[in-house]
């Protein structure tokens, strides 16, 4: 499940920069935190770290948070709330008890959200609170990440051939159950301020569009909403960004648990 949220300098409504390089450690790392005891053996444990960064015409960056909620007890709906660098704890989202993924006692729920920062160092905590009230039906985690400032307009984008990161990369299972989310498509390089994305998959499926550069930035992306059946199901897909006279090409093996 994915969304697109806001953050500023002072509570929960607003975040700046660039991102910078979404693979080095010093973007992403995890800081996991569990709440409570594992009383009767029944709690909630969640992990976080941030997977990709994109900057945004603003100058802002949005950084993809990314993890795993594990409960070895109830299925239940959960609340989830984000707090940004100490800040105030907002509701963000609700799990709900058939979105998790069941293998007999554990019950697991992939979750991945989209947070617009400010440039420098941020500690994003996310919670997931069960309606029980119990201290170990509550899990937190905290990933720290740190977002550049985005490339001064003019700059040169030649030196980077990064190439692609973020979903297509690091995170192959797209959905819960079905094809039915958006996946980011996102790349690094110099394609020019007109760039072109051409995706292709199973059972015939392919189409083409613009990819949007991100700002002055060298990063592209584009939101590929794979649900109302603007998929080919799960498989092999091939990507293909070109633009001022520059290609790279991946692929990536998109399945669903």
């Amino acid at each position: 499940m994915r969304f697109i949220l806001a953050f500023g300098l002072v509570g929960l409504a607003s975040l700046v920069g660039c991102a910078t390089d979404p693979g080095s450690d010093d973007v992403s790392s995890a800081d996991q935190e569990g709440k409570g005891g594992t009383d009767n053996g029944t709690h909630l444990s969640a992990t976080a770290a941030a997977t990709g960064q994109s900057c945004l015409p603003d100058g802002n960056a949005l950084v993809t948070f990314e993890g795993v909620l594990t409960s070895t007890a109830s299925a239940a709906w959960a609340e989830v709330t984000l707090t940004v660098d100490s800040g105030a704890e907002q509701s963000i989202d609700e799990v709900l008890p058939t979105q998790w993924s069941k293998d007999g006692r554990i019950k697991t729920f992939d979750y991945s959200y989209d947070v617009e920062l400010t440039a420098g160092a941020h500690d994003v905590k996310i919670c997931f609170y069960q309606p029980s009230g119990h201290a170990r039906m509550t899990a937190c985690a905290t990933a720290h990440v740190v977002v550049e400032p985005c490339q001064s307009p003019g700059g040169s984008c030649s030196s980077h051939t990064d190439g692609p990161f973020g979903d297509t990369v690091g995170n192959h299972n797209l959905c819960h159950g079905k094809l039915d989310n958006n996946v980011e498509v996102q790349v690094k390089g110099d394609y020019g301020d007109t760039a072109t994305l051409t995706v292709s998959g199973p059972n015939g499926f392919g189409f083409s569009t613009p990819i949007n550069r991100s700002g002055q930035s060298c990063v592209y992306h584009y939101n590929w909403a794979t649900r109302d059946g603007n998929n080919g199901g799960a498989g092999a897909y091939q990507f293909t960004v070109e633009g001022n006279e520059h290609q790279v090409d991946w692929t990536a093996q998109l399945f669903c648990l």
